[in-house]
């Protein structure tokens, strides 16, 4: 079981100075997966974590389904990643 009580805030996540994703986070999208989960969203659902820099994309962004987008993005540390809790994590 993942430890929740150590997570970082969102704003810990940004740079204070340029507005940049700070350290090495890795994201994964989690989308509904139901009949109403648009093409595209159902494409980025179950991949493995990857950067933030590779996302071309993001949920309720140039997503099919747009403003109706459901799902979200997980995001990871890069020491999360390698101990393997992003293959792990599941939705249930």
């Amino acid at each position: 079981k993942r430890d929740w009580s150590s997570d970082v805030c969102s704003s810990d996540l940004v740079d204070g100075e340029s507005g940049a994703v700070a350290g090495e986070w890795f994201v994964q999208w989690v989308a509904v997966a139901d009949d109403r989960t648009c093409p595209d969203c159902m494409e980025q659902h179950g991949l493995p974590a990857r950067p933030v820099s590779e996302l071309v994309t993001y949920p309720g962004g140039d997503t099919r389904c747009g403003a109706r987008c459901r799902c979200v993005l997980v995001y990871w540390t890069k020491d999360e990643v390698d101990a393997g809790m992003a293959a792990d994590f599941q939705i249930e």
